[in-house]
């Protein structure tokens, strides 16, 4: 879609929601950015579109006639990218994306709904692998791209084979609401964990794998806790530490909800920051689609997105 047809679907997609606000959260815009392209209509065609008043928003006359013009418009448009699509095959090539256990869980689900939004004539093949499977997969050509919670560092990997970063979240030792730790703060030293019984995921998973590396910093192992059990499923942990006084490590995006809502407490220890890195693993050499390249922009760009809208309160 040109550069028009987008600011003129922010435009409908603000009349149809009669907010700013409530535009910026369907199409995943910053609502300064939002506005930006209402200015950039009214600047080139000279006049007021939308009156903004205190608790309503109403088109002036100039913005019913930009209104009824523009859902012809961008109804066209998407017969013209429809038609230009399969004329040129493009829509029979697809993506196919390799994520692993937790960016599928977490992140994928509002992604795609977002992407959908956006890219209508784009089919997108989402395999939920173990990170050296999707390794494997975009080697052997099967997936085009992976999202990885670890890299892998292999001596039969191709050589241009990228692992680029992604993005970073804080991994953060979470107890149910009530855990004795919680009474006293929700602060201590490593030492003091060192009893307390655990859910950890398997070793191999990139949270586990942050983990032991954050441990290194205290001369500490995973096997320095005594007391813990492994589960290989967040979901599972999660339903496991709700009636116990189990701690676990789970990354934010994980148990956002819970620690929103106070039904999980994040215990802080002193010493260095623990997060996990996520990574966009493709051969760099392999010719690439323009999907591909769509989906990657469009991959990036809502990961800043979403970064923006999210904050959690960790306060005990």
């Amino acid at each position: 879609m040109s550069i028009y047809g987008h600011t003129l679907r922010i435009f409908v997609n603000v009349v149809e929601n009669r907010s700013f606000s409530r535009a910026s959260q369907k199409m995943f815009l910053t609502q300064p950015s939002i506005s930006a392209a209402i200015k950039k209509l009214e600047s080139y065609y000279g006049v007021s579109l939308i009156k903004r008043g205190h608790n309503k928003m109403e088109l002036t006359v100039a913005g019913d006639i930009l209104y009824r013009h523009a859902k012809h418009i961008l109804h066209d448009i998407a017969l013209l990218d429809r038609d230009m699509a399969e004329f040129i095959g493009e829509k029979k090539k697809g993506v196919s994306i390799g994520v692993s256990g937790a960016l599928f869980d977490f992140f994928m689900p509002d992604f795609l709904r977002s992407f959908y939004l956006n890219h209508t004539m784009i089919n997108i093949n989402v395999i939920q692998l173990h990170c050296e499977d999707i390794v494997d997969c975009i080697m052997g050509g099967t997936c085009d791209m992976g999202l990885l919670c670890r890299r892998i560092i292999r001596e039969d990997m191709h050589d241009d084979l990228t692992f680029e970063d992604f993005f970073t979240e804080p991994l953060y030792i979470v107890a149910p609401a009530g855990h004795p730790l919680t009474m006293s703060g929700g602060r201590c030293h490593i030492e003091e964990l060192l009893d307390k019984r655990f859910i950890f995921r398997e070793e191999t998973s990139g949270c586990m794998e942050a983990f032991s590396a954050w441990l290194g910093h205290f001369g500490l192992t995973l096997s320095s806790f005594k007391d813990h059990i492994v589960i290989g499923h967040i979901r599972s942990i999660k339903n496991m530490m709700a009636e116990s006084n189990l701690l676990s490590i789970m990354a934010e995006s994980w148990i956002r909800e819970e620690l929103c809502s106070g039904k999980y407490k994040v215990i802080a220890v002193d010493g260095p920051r623990l997060t996990i890195s996520y990574y966009i693993a493709y051969l760099s050499k392999r010719e690439k689609s323009r999907n591909f390249d769509m989906f990657y922009n469009f991959l990036k760009s809502y990961r800043e997105y979403d970064q923006s809208q999210h904050s959690v309160p960790l306060h005990n």
